[in-house]
């Protein structure tokens, strides 16, 4: 959708400006094509908004519930509306990945990050630096060991103010 889009216009004669960011907006009642993700016309997904973002975006998301798998693979600002407002679960049926790999130095910030699945835990970090501060990460699980946040490879992750909550014994760190 154009932002300026003129209803009673007859024909595209190229002066249409399309939204491109760098604040991005994701809420439940959003539309995820392409040139959306505005602010009057956010995105319904997170994974869609951090595909069309760039490094150094920002993402706002709405309260609400969504159920994705996230890869964030560029250096953005994931803004969720707060942890006791905006739940993230994983996507069982999508997969038996984690709820969050990250690819990047992105920032995660204001969510409950919910799984209940013995699967792979909820957020690997591949690569990067990230920040990832002032979350819920909960895992409810009868599997003991499962593990709950991951470092595969190089960098400096910081969890900062995040609350872990476990429904299981035997958790650890890897």
């Amino acid at each position: 959708l154009a932002v300026n889009y003129d209803v009673v216009a007859n024909a595209d004669d190229g002066s249409c400006e399309y939204y491109s960011g760098p604040v991005w907006y994701v809420n439940n009642n959003g539309t995820d094509e392409v040139h959306y993700g505005s602010e009057d016309y956010p995105f319904v997904t997170i994974q869609y908004a951090a595909d069309a973002s760039s490094n150094g975006d920002s993402i706002n998301v709405a309260p609400g519930e969504y159920v994705e798998n996230l890869v964030l693979d560029k250096d953005i600002t994931l803004i969720g509306s707060g942890a006791d407002t905006t739940f993230l679960y994983h996507d069982e049926e999508e997969s038996c990945d984690r709820v969050i790999t990250i690819q990047s130095d992105a920032h995660l910030e204001g969510f409950s990050i919910i799984k209940s699945y013995d699967c792979n835990g909820i957020i690997t970090v591949d690569s990067g630096s990230p920040q990832i501060t002032r979350n819920i990460i909960r895992f409810q699980s009868s599997n003991e060991g499962s593990q709950i946040i991951r470092f595969d490879g190089s960098g400096s992750p910081q969890f900062i103010n995040n609350d872990i909550i476990f429904n299981f014994t035997g958790s650890y760190f890897s």
